[in-house]
């Protein structure tokens, strides 16, 4: 997998600069920064199954209305739905939760039932017994902060370099056609690999061409 040197580097490059006198990686990492977020969300507009469903499992105490920001998973982007069953049921015995709104004065019950993403945090009604709560939610990736960084996921740098390039042409070297340039290489980029996402998810590689005269005649069959 592609780490963060790499996209610099090539970003490096792509400003004329491959060897990295004025474009080192503490220059441009900032920049790489900015592009991986601006990648995350293009990513999440188009549910790419880069950032796939996960789950993960909590156990709610009796009274509690959230649950705590410090067990919620760093790499949450947003929550898809949640489950809760009783603390040690297995897992596949769940019950779905329903997603809405609900009154501050709701009678707490056994189970909680309803939850919501509220100000970056899930919340819900209390309930008078503890619960085991399963979470299902879009993961984000990790904004890339050293040399050695995952950018998360194969052909990231194409995307990244460019776009990375294309915020130092314009706020460095104010250079507008430049950063434009730049800029129509990265969304060109992002769409040959969301292009090559969808074919792969289809299953309909490449058509190749058969061999023999006659479609060197026809270009096709007859």
């Amino acid at each position: 997998m592609a780490v963060a040197s790499i996209a610099t580097d090539e970003a490096a490059a792509l400003l004329n600069d491959a060897a990295k006198v004025s474009f080192t990686f503490a220059v441009l990492l900032p920049f790489l920064q900015r592009a991986h977020r601006d990648l995350q969300l293009k990513l999440d507009a188009r549910q790419s199954s880069v950032q796939k469903e996960v789950t993960a499992v909590f156990t709610i105490t009796a009274g509690l209305t959230a649950i705590p920001a410090l067990s919620i998973p760093a790499d949450l982007l947003r929550p898809i739905k949640l489950q809760e069953a009783a603390v040690g049921t297995a897992i596949g015995s769940y019950t779905d939760m329903h997603e809405g709104v609900w009154e501050a004065n709701i009678k707490p019950g056994t189970t909680i039932g309803i939850w919501t993403w509220r100000e970056e945090a899930i919340v819900f009604p209390a309930a008078t017994a503890d619960r085991s709560l399963m979470l299902y939610y879009v993961k984000g990736l990790t904004v890339p902060t050293v040399v050695g960084s995952q950018l998360g996921f194969t052909r990231a740098e194409t995307f990244l370099s460019a776009k990375t390039a294309h915020y130092a042409a314009k706020y460095i070297l104010q250079d507008e056609k430049r950063a434009a340039d730049l800029d129509s290489d990265a969304e060109k980029a992002l769409k040959d690999y969301f292009d090559a996402e969808v074919r792969g998810q289809q299953g309909l590689p490449a058509r190749r061409r058969p061999y023999g005269s006659r479609w060197a005649r026809t270009g096709r069959y007859s």
